[in-house]
């Protein structure tokens, strides 16, 4: 029996979730392609930098630099989107 307070403060930590998430999915949308493709590579293929790397014919350097890069503008975009 938990408290009908608790209850809500979990469904609204749950719609703050849903909404974070289609805001970083609409802002992963639109990385430029290349950091797109990484991006999905490493978290919804799963890959390891060297996979990607050799997937796109890169270095693992530049696939960390890339990953980087669109964390960097994802933290940017989200921030601003919240500010």
């Amino acid at each position: 029996t938990d408290d009908p307070a608790q209850l809500m403060a979990r469904e609204e930590d749950r719609t703050k979730l849903n909404s974070d998430l289609r805001k970083l999915l609409s802002l992963i949308e639109e990385l430029p392609a290349r950091q797109r493709e990484v991006m999905r590579l490493k978290f919804q293929a799963d890959l390891s930098y060297k996979e990607i790397g050799e997937a796109l014919e890169i270095t693992i350097s530049n696939v960390g630099f890339i990953v980087h890069s669109a964390f960097k503008k994802l933290r940017e975009a989200m921030n601003q989107v919240e500010g």
